[in-house]
């Protein structure tokens, strides 16, 4: 409206119905800021959709501010529901996004941080050990972090090596031999002898790999 009054001002014509009016004109001046407007819009829900897509339709606040959005845009995107919250703050995912296991472990590692490592329990099952299913979220992260996630179980352990750390998809999980070595702490003996047993027997590890992992981190109570 204010450029047209202007411009009528100035002897323009305001844009016929159905024109288009994505620029107008002040002192000469051509003002694309509702096409740029759209524009960055448009780019900053492509760029999240990409990095939600590969994070199991999760994302983080900080990513959003990476991609050039801002608070403001947060709270747009969520009360018009194309975003939706989730349990862990700073932690958002597309609407359309199916609520999974994975999108769990990606919601709780995003709010833990990038040094944290899917493990323990959670890890066995994405490691395909026998008897874990996709239900526990549980995390490893450096000593002393205290950390509380929503809906995670948190360890504090500071012997966890690159090494025993692999990447699935971008998310960072434990190796099949240091899981092992984890669930010893946190399951019973039979369970233990089953798991093992069973990764030996459809070679998903060996008993060299577990046997190096445990003289590597062991100490009372491993």
């Amino acid at each position: 409206r204010l450029a047209d009054v202007v411009g009528r001002g100035r002897g323009t014509s305001p844009p016929k119905r159905g024109a288009s009016a994505s620029t107008s004109r002040i002192d000469g001046t051509e003002l694309a800021f509702p096409v740029i407007s759209v524009s960055i819009n448009r780019d900053l829900d492509a760029a999240i959709e990409r990095v939600a897509s590969r994070q199991a339709g999760a994302f983080a606040r900080h990513q959003v501010l990476t991609a050039a959005g801002t608070d403001k845009v947060i709270s747009a995107r969520l009360r018009s529901g194309r975003w939706r919250p989730t349990s862990c703050r700073g932690v958002y995912a597309l609407s359309g996004a199916p609520f999974t296991h994975r999108q769990r472990l990606w919601t709780a590692h995003l709010a833990a941080g990038a040094h944290s490592v899917v493990s323990h329990e959670a890890a066995g099952h994405l490691t395909y050990l026998s008897t874990f299913g996709p239900d526990a979220v549980v995390l490893t992260v450096d000593h002393p972090s205290h950390l509380r996630i929503p809906g995670a179980f948190v360890h504090q352990i500071t012997d966890l090596s690159p090494r025993w750390v692999w990447n699935l998809e971008g998310l960072p999980v434990t190796t099949t031999a240091r899981t092992i070595v984890d669930l010893a702490s946190v399951c019973s003996k039979p369970r233990l002898e089953l798991v093992v047993d069973h990764a030996l027997a459809a070679q998903r590890v060996s008993q060299s790999a577990v046997a190096a992992c445990l003289y590597e981190v062991l100490r009372p109570g491993k």
